[in-house]
């Protein structure tokens, strides 16, 4: 799911939002002039900063929770799964002892990261805020010098709204995807295990001749007091 969303939003999203972008920058900066365009360079270039910054600060956060989180769920499985034999050990007490803990665990990861995001918000609000001082400060001088009209100015409020739209698009498609690309990392990492049981160097390749199956003299037992298998003898011919 993680990776499908991943793709989906570069496709569909990401690219089509950088068009309107685009059309957005090379607009104002020919309507107000080159230090408007200076302006909004400036503005973008601090706010993808700040956002690339502070969301991988975020990173070790969110992977901390996103590990508390399937340790939550592992407990909830194997105890809901093996509740006979929880029940049959008096284990009761102990497994609500062990998701209790895991619950508050997970939520304490959950809130540090929630944290680190919500401040990525309040930055990036920061910057769009002293970049939109700035443009209305250059627009208003022009307005007041007489090179620009105060529809000028209407026009630069309107179109910042929709510059912010983008930048703040892509601060949460960044986000999204640094998310996604760590929830895919348990998937990552089932591929590059390795097995535990490999060939010996300069094995043989095994010749298969018959498959029969011998028991001789087999004995078997949980507990020394209580055998369950004594003497077994039996030969199965392969094929049957």
């Amino acid at each position: 799911q993680s990776v499908t969303r991943l793709v989906e939003m570069m496709i569909f999203e990401v690219m089509p939002m950088m068009i309107d972008l685009s059309a957005v920058c090379i607009y104002l900066n020919y309507l107000f002039g080159p230090y408007m365009g200076l302006i909004l360079a400036v503005t973008s270039l601090v706010f993808v900063y700040c956002t690339a910054k502070l969301v991988s600060l975020a990173t070790n956060k969110r992977r901390l929770y996103m590990k508390s989180h399937r340790k939550e769920w592992i407990s909830v499985y194997t105890s809901i799964d093996n509740w006979r034999t929880a029940s049959y050990f008096n284990n009761i007490p102990y497994e609500e002892s062990r998701y209790s803990s895991n619950v508050e665990n997970r939520l304490r990861r959950e809130k540090d990261y929630r944290l680190g995001i919500f401040l990525v918000g309040a930055v990036q609000i920061f910057a769009l805020t002293l970049g939109l001082v700035g443009a209305c400060f250059l627009a208003i001088y022009q307005v007041m010098r007489h090179v620009r009209s105060p529809g000028d100015f209407v026009i630069l409020l309107s179109y910042w709204a929709q510059l912010r739209g983008p930048l703040t698009f892509f601060s949460n498609a960044y986000k999204k995807i640094s998310e996604s690309l760590m929830d895919a990392e348990q998937l990552l990492e089932l591929f590059r295990a390795k097995p535990t049981v490999v060939d010996r160097e300069g094995a043989q390749e095994l010749v298969f001749k018959k498959g029969e199956v011998v028991f001789d003299n087999v004995h078997f037992h949980y507990e020394a007091r209580k055998e369950t298998l004594r003497d077994i003898n039996f030969s199965v011919p392969g094929g049957s």
